[in-house]
């Protein structure tokens, strides 16, 4: 089975879209979970603002204007229904109609801590 037919069976279509939200730590995988997710098929809401560097060579998935949500900038929101998106913790609303993905990982965590140790950043 595919990648895209994995995803297609475990997002089945339901009665109404729904925007997919990741969220997480810094350095917890949301990059990845959101390249996961377009690979399967869901499209992200991107736009491409902050460019891919050496933390995250195929780029960071992020929409900066959901760091306006909070502000009421949230009409881009009728555009996302089927599509994923990335939202930090702060900005999650309740009257979103979505399914959220949150990266939550000790390890991730104690790999972030190590690497600050030895290099001063995560």
């Amino acid at each position: 089975m595919t990648m895209a037919g994995l995803f297609k069976r475990l997002f089945k279509s339901e009665a109404e879209p729904v925007v997919t939200i990741v969220s997480g730590l810094p350095r917890s995988g949301t990059s990845m979970m959101m390249k996961m997710l377009e690979a399967g098929g869901i499209p992200p809401v991107i736009d491409e603002i902050r460019e891919a560097d050496s933390d995250n060579p195929k780029g960071y998935y992020e929409f900066e204007r959901v760091k306006q949500m909070d502000k009421g900038d949230t009409k881009w929101l009728a555009q996302a229904p089927g599509k994923a998106v990335k939202v930090i913790s702060a900005l999650l609303c309740s009257n979103i109609c979505r399914r959220i993905i949150n990266i939550a990982s000790s390890l991730c965590g104690e790999i972030c801590q190590k690497s600050w140790l030895h290099n001063g950043r995560c």
